[in-house]
């Protein structure tokens, strides 16, 4: 009987072990839901995280390809990006001197915008016009905030950003000030305020 008693407890103490066990490694299992999409979320920005493979904007892949812009200018752009007719850029940019070339997303709240001039000094310091450029943003914009320029090694010019108000809210602004065979290129990235962090980190690599 003795042996018996003992074979039950000892039995019942591994039963004990085991659902123990069983009840720790469940609770190491037990991701929401939530947790689940968040690190699928995670994955995917570390594989889609250049303009060859492209980027996660609202949770779906952007791709990009080589657009030609201006007749001695290519880029690459977003694939769905296409060019804003002008009957709509009239309304979104009411100046005379606007963009020469316009490519917005399907919304048309996301707009990359692309001018060349020639440089018919030659020798035109991209520094100074940078920050002549600076300077009738903040005349013709008393209240923007613009942060200070940034080199742009590679291709030997500068960008800066700052936000304005607009008929649709406030928009994010970065400005690009560079030399391309010859010429001056002016480019423009602007977004809705409260797509910045999307954006943001795209912009510099297309440049």
């Amino acid at each position: 009987v003795t042996k018996s008693v003992t074979k039950c407890m000892a039995i019942e103490e591994f039963c004990v072990v085991t659902r123990k066990t069983v009840k720790k490694g469940s609770e190491k299992m037990n991701f929401s839901d939530s947790d689940i999409l968040l690190r699928r979320e995670e994955k995917k920005k570390e594989k889609y995280n250049n303009l060859q493979d492209g980027y996660i904007v609202d949770g779906e892949v952007l791709q990009f390809e080589n657009k030609k812009v201006l007749d001695s200018f290519s880029i690459l752009l977003p694939v769905l990006f296409e060019q804003m007719p002008d009957d709509l850029a009239k309304i979104k940019y009411p100046i005379e001197f606007r963009p020469q070339r316009i490519y917005t997303s399907q919304n048309l709240r996301v707009n990359f915008c692309f001018s060349l001039f020639p440089d018919n000094i030659g020798e035109t310091d991209i520094h100074t016009a940078a920050e002549r450029m600076m300077a009738a943003i903040r005349r013709e914009n008393a209240n923007c905030r613009i942060v200070a320029k940034n080199n742009l090694d590679e291709i030997g010019g500068y960008w800066f950003s700052f936000q304005s108000s607009a008929i649709d809210g406030n928009l994010y602004h970065m400005m690009l000030i560079s030399k391309v065979d010859g010429h001056i290129l002016h480019g423009t990235f602007n977004c809705p305020v409260e797509e910045v962090e999307q954006w943001k980190h795209i912009v510099l690599p297309v440049w």
